[in-house]
């Protein structure tokens, strides 16, 4: 008897509790089992005499377990690596289940989505009808699936999305239907629609069917296993030469060895997943930047199978960014060389930039006040000066705003006397919503101004004694 045993008979023997449990059995030649165990005491006249251990082998119910688990990560895989729009419908209508991109286009968190009645609260009423009877087909197993199914949904903040969806009962380990998998793309912005997308077998269907984003199944060496038409036509590629490619193939030389160190982070489990951007080079020899999403996908024993990646072009997008980012450089400049202290900070109070009339004023450096609490509490000597309501309204109101004046110990403790305006500037560094801070030196004004109204007092008195 296994150690573990030992201890739970002693154990009814000592307090004489009931009770259940799991333990692993071994046998003859050294290999184990899981059995799940129940214990009792037996009395005699209020006396523990002994005790009746049951148990029974449970090999079946972990492998099963095991084989649930493995299913589950898969579905989770996938439900990652495609931009789909994917659903799971209870038979009651609710929502089991939703992925990130469904959630982005119904405009709410996945947590307050499940739970909520799909039809309801999302199906147009005009379609709600139609929509519930082909959904009532499917679970009823009349249909066994749906493809090509357009329609209107509206999402939490009443925009309506077209819709082509795709649908299939989603069933358990017995075969019975326990709800629907909706599989949907949004062409709202679409002027027209694929008439019919190229068949699939059935183990690619989910990820392939309907996608507005490159998707490939790429082996472990880097060869392209499955692609859909998408990325073909991103390429320029015909299905058949790509797949004679390898992603190395058409990856920029300066991209690839970033690409490859992901890719075997991977293969490590170092991470579970990597996003990038890198740029493939077009049968027709021109360059594509793309954003790239790569999952591993593996099998039962934790073994390597195949990576699963999306590819979504972002030339025109990457086109705006280095426009952007040369605008955003010219503005740097200006607002370095002003002639007046001008800080940057985001809205989380991080300080961004201070320009050169700000530092050789105040005699701190970006790293002396690193976050804007920093500057109102070591400096301006006030807490929460400019706290969080007042940013959110600065947002809210996209308003420049007149902030006040106030006292500005420099760090060679010398005092000057500031006047400050806030302004927003949007999402232009990294995303992050930022605030510019602009300041005026009124110190010298201050100054002259006593002093004239000291001597205009003076001169006052003298007329009167005159």
């Amino acid at each position: 008897v296994v150690e573990g045993m030992v201890g739970v008979i002693s154990c009814v023997l000592h307090d004489g509790k009931s009770g259940r449990g799991e333990d692993l059995f071994w046998r003859k030649d050294g290999t184990s089992f899981p059995v799940e165990f129940m214990r009792s005491p037996i009395k005699e006249d209020g006396e523990i005499i002994g005790a009746v251990v049951i148990f029974h082998d449970i090999s079946e119910k972990k492998a099963l377990e095991m084989k649930i688990a493995s299913e589950h990560e898969l579905m989770e895989i996938y439900l990652k690596a495609s931009g789909l729009i994917i659903i799971f419908i209870g038979l009651d209508g609710i929502i089991l289940d939703i992925n990130d991109a469904g959630a982005r286009v119904l405009g709410i968190s996945k947590e307050k989505i499940i739970g909520m009645d799909w039809f309801n609260n999302f199906v147009l009423s005009n379609v709600r009808s139609k929509s519930q009877k082909v959904f009532y087909s499917i679970i009823n197993d009349k249909t066994k699936s749906i493809s090509h199914e357009i329609n209107k949904i509206m999402d939490a903040n009443n925009n309506e999305h077209l819709i082509s969806w795709s649908n299939a009962a989603y069933k358990d380990e017995k075969g019975e239907v326990v709800g629907v998998i909706a599989t949907g793309s949004d062409i709202t912005k679409e002027e027209f629609l694929v008439d019919e997308l190229q068949k699939v077998n059935e183990k690619y269907q989910q990820t392939f069917k309907a996608a507005h984003v490159g998707i490939a199944h790429v082996g472990l060496d880097g060869h392209w296993l499955d692609v859909n038409d998408y990325l073909c036509r991103m390429l320029g590629y015909t299905k058949e030469e790509l797949l004679k490619l390898t992603f190395q193939d058409i990856t920029h030389a300066d991209d690839l060895e970033m690409d490859l160190a992901y890719a075997n982070q991977l293969l490590e489990g170092e991470i579970n997943s990597y996003h990038m951007e890198k740029r493939y080079i077009r049968k027709n020899g021109n360059i594509v930047w793309i954003h790239l999403g790569v999952v591993l996908l593996r099998g039962s024993s934790n073994e390597p199978l195949y990576f699963i990646s999306t590819i979504q072009d972002i030339s025109q997008v990457k086109t705006l960014m280095l426009e952007l980012e040369a605008k955003k450089n010219e503005f740097e400049n200006i607002i370095r060389f002003a002639p007046n202290p001008i800080m940057i900070y985001a809205e989380d109070g991080t300080v961004i930039m201070l320009n050169e009339a700000f530092s050789n004023l105040s005699g701190y450096a970006l790293k002396d006040i690193p976050t804007i609490k920093k500057w109102n509490e070591n400096v301006v000597g006030i807490k929460n000066l400019i706290d969080k309501e007042m940013i959110e309204n600065i947002f809210r109101d996209n308003v420049s705003v007149y902030a006040g004046q106030i006292k500005v110990i420099t760090k060679s403790a010398e005092e000057l006397i500031w006047i400050r305006s806030l302004a927003p500037l949007g999402n232009i560094y990294n995303g992050k919503r930022v605030i510019i801070y602009s300041a005026t030196d009124i110190t010298k004004m201050q100054e002259n101004e006593e002093m004239m109204l000291a001597q205009s007092r003076q001169a006052a008195m003298g007329d009167m004694i005159g």
